[in-house]
């Protein structure tokens, strides 16, 4: 993701020095969200995530944001499904001990109807915000994690 984040930068820095605060943010909103749905269709929706894989994408999207922080004060609010995306993609098993919620507890909440699906994606602070994801994506993406089937 180096050569996409310098892109990014490059791109952001002409147009912060050039426009106006409030068209950048216009800008940057659509950007974000082209880039979330290129992210969301392209890469989370055709592969399949090991433990492993979801950190590696979960440090790369967040090279992009750190590069946009520099311009912008939030990125990740304007990409929250791939930032939902990238908590389902991390969750470790035997978190549990920890106090935490373990891969295998939100799996089998989710999956077993829309209640307990809706309670365990509050739980982890996924649901209720615009442009969040939802009930039928968070099981996508719970189906792209080896993890959570083996």
């Amino acid at each position: 993701m180096v050569q996409p984040a310098t892109a990014t930068n490059t791109f952001l820095s002409f147009l912060f020095k050039t426009v106006a605060p409030a068209v950048f943010e216009r800008i940057y909103r659509e950007f974000a969200t082209g880039i979330q749905a290129y992210l969301w269709d392209n890469i989370l929706m055709r592969n399949q995530f090991s433990l492993a894989g979801g950190k590696q994408l979960t440090a790369d999207i967040g090279e992009l944001w750190n590069v946009s922080g520099r311009y912008i004060g939030d990125p990740e609010a304007s990409m929250k499904k791939i930032k939902a995306a990238c908590v389902l993609l991390t969750l470790e098993e035997g978190q549990e001990e920890e106090g935490k919620v373990g891969l295998k507890e939100v799996v089998q909440k989710v999956f077993e109807d829309d209640e307990k699906a809706q309670g365990i994606l509050e739980e982890l602070g996924l649901v209720n915000c615009t442009n969040c994801i939802d009930i039928s994506e968070a099981r996508g993406v719970l189906q792209r994690r080896v993890e959570a089937w083996a």
